[in-house]
């Protein structure tokens, strides 16, 4: 496909706010914009290309594995989430559509600088009550309380985090100035603390303090985020993390409650966003224990958000998932691992189409540039191999089979 229209697509993805055009009874969001990119993918895909590669079976693998527990669950009473199992297949179609096109390494890293600095400007807009936002339900007026936290263009301040924060790992593969990249780490940076997201702060500073660690002044930026996130552990959005007997409160209360029966939000003092979660992991983890076939093979999608990247492969693709998640994650590069392990401590990252999106850029990116290594290593092991084979040292068969 040419380039431009690919190009184009990858800039309303990253771009088109989450407006729904037809409700879907029964579900908090609708049919979007993007679903009907996607649908039209899918017959260009169907009747444009008379070949197409998967180049990896493991989103194929995912969906099927995913149907099947699906129905032994629903078999068995537990009710699922059926339209997650099309947001799945949603993502098959925008992983071979990127991964059969060809994508300018140049333009995509110039649409991803730009779309930082759109959501850096909106975010600013949109914290000083100048913007309004769409989030996932419904459009925000400028100065509602929600945009405290700033959504960017996208459905809520997490996704901003995740989008940027992986756009950032993709700017620097493709190649960038130090200058840029420093200004660009520092939007980002200051979108994350504006945005409130804790996991994502957390996991984006020690990723990118792993990347600097042989950089000569990493001391001081490892010291200067330290001290940034003492201070900004001081606010009462971190006092869960920092107040000793908050923490003993939050374990005494998961003990009690869970012995008693009562919601764990009725446990007062606590983080409102730390019990909403706790109340519904709590809920699919007595789902998940009641035998040992559903902690083996997980339950489904029971329900539609988890809040927590590792709590949804254990509930919904048990111990088989997350032995999977090991294998696929161990030739991934070391800095989207971090981040994704710390983020995905609290965020159900893959849930949103966009946060999907952008990680599948980053492993387009990595593809590129691996390919084109491998091409100039087997180029430069020819040129090498005929200059020696005329001088009597080796041939072009034996330098061929180093350089597999």
């Amino acid at each position: 496909m040419k380039t431009k229209i690919v190009l184009l697509v990858v800039a309303i993805f990253l771009s088109v706010p989450k407006i729904s055009i037809i409700e879907v009874s029964g579900y908090p969001q609708g049919i979007r914009v993007e679903d009907f990119i996607l649908l039209a993918i899918s017959f260009f895909l169907a009747f444009a290309y008379k070949k197409i590669k998967l180049y990896s079976n493991k989103l194929v693998t995912i969906l099927v594995y995913l149907l099947l527990v699906s129905l032994f669950s629903y078999g068995n009473g537990i009710s699922q989430q059926w339209i997650t199992l099309i947001r799945v297949a949603e993502y098959l179609v925008l992983y071979i559509f990127i991964f059969n096109s060809h994508i300018d390494m140049l333009l995509l890293k110039n649409i991803l600088i730009i779309n930082i600095l759109i959501n850096f400007l909106i975010s600013i807009g949109q914290y000083n009550g100048l913007i309004g936002g769409f989030a996932s339900f419904s459009y925000l007026e400028s100065g509602h309380g929600w945009l405290e936290r700033p959504y960017g263009v996208y459905g809520g301040p997490w996704e901003l985090g995740v989008i940027c924060v992986i756009s950032i790992f993709c700017i620097r593969k493709i190649g960038c100035s130090r200058t840029i990249l420093f200004i660009l780490n520092a939007l980002v940076l200051c979108m994350l603390i504006l945005a409130n997201t804790r996991a994502n702060l957390i996991g984006y500073i020690v990723a990118i303090s792993y990347l600097y660690r042989r950089f000569i002044f990493r001391k001081i930026i490892i010291i200067s985020f330290g001290i940034l996130i003492l201070c900004f552990s001081l606010s009462d959005s971190l006092l869960i993390f920092t107040r000793l007997d908050s923490v003993l409160e939050l374990i005494l209360g998961v003990v009690k409650n869970y012995q008693t029966g009562v919601e764990i939000s009725k446990v007062i003092g606590l983080d409102k966003s730390l019990y909403n979660r706790l109340d519904l992991w709590l809920e699919n983890y007595e789902i998940w224990r009641n035998s040992i076939l559903s902690m083996i093979i997980g339950i489904g999608w029971h329900s539609l958000y988890m809040e927590s990247l590792y709590l949804r492969v254990l509930f919904s693709f048990g111990v088989v998932g997350i032995c999977v998640l090991l294998i696929y994650s161990k030739n991934i590069c070391r800095e989207l691992i971090i981040f994704t392990m710390i983020s995905g401590l609290t965020l159900d990252i893959f849930l949103s189409m966009r946060s999907a999106f952008i990680y599948m850029i980053f492993f387009y990116v990595v593809k590129k540039i691996n390919e084109s290594i491998t091409n100039e290593l087997e180029n430069n092991n020819l040129l090498g191999a005929r200059f020696l084979g005329r001088n009597g040292y080796a041939t072009t068969k034996s330098f061929a089979s180093l350089a597999k």
